[in-house]
């Protein structure tokens, strides 16, 4: 079973299998999505993580650069009694772009997840070489499964 575009509305397990192209991908188109929104003095650099430099900042005294590794947050989603806890939720990545906090006088830059994912799928071709009638590595767990298997099937059927 194979997909020319990515089948999930999310992460796709079966990435992982190349995790090193996927990511190094994922954050050179980061990057250029973030160029195109950033004031002419801030610049997005990828390194081991994507960073914002200032111009007129990034620079020590010395004359050696500067690098911050930006925060993350990590929050965890209170159900409420009405939610349909699936497994789904597991491998959702919101169609919302994020938004990106730069200086208090700019405005947030915004990166498109989803779409960001569904390019490197493409752009990598990913549809040639992931076989989804195998299980990914790492294996999914049981509730995973119960939910991509179907809906594999469900999309291969269409």
């Amino acid at each position: 079973m194979r997909f020319n575009t990515n089948p999930f509305p999310g992460m796709n397990p079966w990435l992982e299998q190349a995790w090193g192209d996927v990511h190094a991908s994922f954050m050179t188109y980061a990057r250029d999505c973030l160029q195109d929104q950033l004031p002419p003095d801030l610049q997005a650099r990828v390194e081991e993580y994507l960073s914002v430099a200032d111009g007129e900042t990034d620079h020590l005294n010395d004359g050696s650069r500067r690098f911050i590794s930006p925060d993350v947050a990590v929050t965890e989603r209170t159900p409420s009694p009405d939610d349909d806890d699936s497994a789904a939720d597991a491998l959702h990545v919101s169609e919302e772009p994020i938004r990106v906090p730069l200086r208090s006088t700019d405005e947030d830059a915004r990166l498109p997840l989803q779409w960001l994912i569904n390019h490197v799928y493409e752009r990598g071709r990913y549809g040639n070489d992931l076989d989804y009638a195998r299980p990914p590595e790492p294996p999914l767990s049981k509730e995973d499964r119960l939910w991509v298997e179907p809906f594999l099937r469900q999309l291969a059927e269409t």
